[in-house]
């Protein structure tokens, strides 16, 4: 994945999902989204990946739904089928302008 040209706006896609999740179920603004979003990345990249190839911010975080990875930011769990068809419409939102950015570097 990393050496395809959508991968650098997979991984952006990735973290706005977050950030997103954040603002829009569990009540943070939006600076502070990116300032919990930034922070985690920070201390993902200083513990280092468990091999050197890998950017743990990236490589290994991004296999987690960010539904979940949000929650746990937030310090909540949330119930998932109350919130997944508005998290899923999220999804498409963020994703398709990505996908189509990818498709024009390509």
């Amino acid at each position: 994945m990393k050496n395809t040209p959508e991968y650098p706006f997979r991984v952006g896609a990735y973290w706005e999902a977050v950030r997103q999740c954040l603002v829009r179920f569990h009540g943070m603004s939006s600076k502070a989204a990116r300032d919990v979003v930034s922070r985690y990345r920070l201390r993902l990249r200083e513990s280092g990946p468990p091999m050197r190839t890998l950017r743990a911010d990236e490589d290994i975080v991004c296999h987690e739904e960010p539904f979940y990875l949000a929650c746990d930011l937030a310090g909540s769990v949330l119930d998932e089928t109350r919130y997944w068809s508005a998290y899923e419409e999220l999804l498409r939102t963020i994703h398709e302008p990505y996908l189509l950015r990818a498709k024009t570097h390509a």
